[in-house]
């Protein structure tokens, strides 16, 4: 093999010079073995389109899917806070009638100018109720929301006691 090679090395010349015989193509290429694999991804090629698309929707499918659950998750999480400041809510409301029943069962009792401070500080307790809720921003945390109306309305009902209590001495001590 080595003999060959140095043959063909020193004389490389005369190789070049000659042209090869018509038809050297074709019958080297027909002597080579066929690649089934050409057959193959002509067979795949089709399908690899039909392929490529259900993925597409199969992903798409499955963020749609997740984009909805997420949706769904929030929308209840979002209705269950409401019931709950709802429920809570309702329950400090019903605590502050109760106590605003007790102060005005004390009315008659009462100077009318005096009558007429406990009155306005009564109003202005209850407007500011309402205040708290609308100046509280929408994208607080539920618990820190929670937190601050529990605080908020736990401070008023305190006050309203207050004022409650005081007017029952001043009741019992005018009889």
């Amino acid at each position: 093999m080595n003999e060959l090679k140095d043959f063909i090395a020193e004389n490389r010349h005369l190789f070049d010079q000659e042209q090869l015989p018509k038809g050297h193509e074709e019958r080297f290429f027909s002597k080579l073995p066929q690649h089934r694999a050409k057959h193959l991804m002509v067979f795949w090629r089709p399908y690899q389109k039909i392929a490529a698309a259900a993925v597409i929707i199969v992903l798409v499918g499955l963020g749609i899917r997740e984009f909805i659950i997420t949706s769904d998750l929030n929308f209840l999480s979002a209705r269950r806070e409401m019931r709950i400041e709802t429920k809570m809510l309702q329950k400090y409301q019903d605590q502050i009638h109760i106590v605003e029943e007790e102060i005005m069962s004390y009315a008659s009792s009462i100077p009318l100018s005096d009558w007429e401070q406990i009155e306005y500080t009564l109003i202005h307790l209850s407007q500011n109720r309402d205040l708290i809720l609308e100046t509280l921003p929408e994208e607080m945390p539920f618990a820190v929301r929670r937190t601050a109306l529990e605080a908020y309305y736990n401070q008023n009902l305190s006050g309203m006691q207050q004022i409650a209590s005081l007017l029952a001495q001043n009741h019992n001590h005018t009889y």
